[in-house]
């Protein structure tokens, strides 16, 4: 094979090579779920077990920031940020009994049992 033939044959070679490599889809390091989670302290992640509360909807799990409670009634208004784990807008459709979510509150925690709270952002997983 002559010299300029087997230059040919190596960049056709290294053409493919690249072309491949470029189309394979490579996954995110981290989900926009997951740069959320980081992003700052959570008040309380679990699952939904009312949606139909007076108070609001209640999650029910494990406590994020230093107010240790296992349970919140949260209502979502105007300014609250809803977040499905995908990065996409949420709605509050989207939360049902059963629903795994994240909250982050605003305002004042109201004290009884479950507290009340109003949800700044909720990440719906």
């Amino acid at each position: 094979m002559s010299r300029t033939r087997r230059i040919h044959v190596t960049i056709a070679a290294a053409l493919v090579a690249t072309a491949f490599l470029g189309g394979c889809k490579r996954e995110p390091t981290s989900s926009p779920a997951a740069a959320l989670l980081a992003s700052e302290p959570f008040f309380i992640r679990g699952a939904v077990s009312h949606v139909d509360h007076p108070w609001g909807i209640i999650v029910e799990g494990e406590p994020g920031t230093d107010y240790k409670t296992d349970k919140a009634s949260f209502r979502i208004g105007p300014g609250t940020e809803l977040i499905r784990a995908d990065g996409t807008a949420g709605t509050a459709a989207d939360i049902k009994v059963g629903t795994k979510i994240t909250l982050w509150i605003t305002g004042p925690i109201r004290e009884s049992y479950p507290v009340q709270v109003d949800a700044r952002r909720v990440l719906i997983e």
